[in-house]
Parts: C-alpha cells; sequence; structure tokens
C-alpha cells in the first residue's frame, strides 16, 4: 500500500550509542527504535535503525532507510525526522 509522507506519524526512542572512529574523526552511531505507523494507527515498520553523528553532521543509513520502507517519499521524510530527532540530544551522545 502506497502512502502519502504526511499521512505517517513517526515516533523514536535512542536505545544504544557505539563510538568509532574513521579517518580520524571520531563518530557516534546511534540506534534508534522506530516506529511508523499510518493516521489510522495502522503499524507500518517497527524496528531499530542506525545513524552516524560527527561533527560534520546528522547521517541515517541509507540502508536501514530501505530496509524499512520502500516508498521513496516516506525514506525521505524518516531521514529528516530523525535528523531532526538526534539534533537536540547530539550534545550528550
Amino acid at each position: 500500500m502506497r502512502y502519502i509522507e504526511s499521512d505517517v506519524k513517526f515516533s523514536f526512542i535512542i536505545k544504544g550509542v557505539e563510538t568509532i572512529t574513521e579517518h580520524n574523526i571520531i563518530t557516534k552511531i546511534v540506534t534508534v527504535e522506530t516506529e511508523i505507523k499510518s493516521l489510522d494507527h495502522e503499524p507500518i515498520f517497527h524496528g531499530p535503525l542506525r545513524v552516524k553523528s560527527n561533527k560534520f553532521g546528522i547521517f541515517p543509513i541509507p540502508s536501514d532507510l530501505s530496509a524499512a520502507v520502500s516508498q521513496a517519499s516516506i525514506q525521505q521524510k524518516l531521514a529528516v525526522e530523525l535528523k531532526r530527532f538526534i539534533r537536540p540530544a547530539k550534545r550528550f551522545l
């Protein structure tokens, strides 16, 4: 079934943080428990998604997004919402 991105709701909970170093840049991989539901409360996806965070920005992992939902418009909206969720917590991770 196809959904319009305004017809879905997202809820997020940070479940874990792993620190790694890539090319002398400290990167944190944040595991976010994600739930996506339609407006009539029909579940679309429930599970963990990973987000990389470093001094240059916040980057949801594309393979996780495509595994969660196949519709491109919802993948884009999900990426934006994940960044919006992580941004205030970035200092504390």
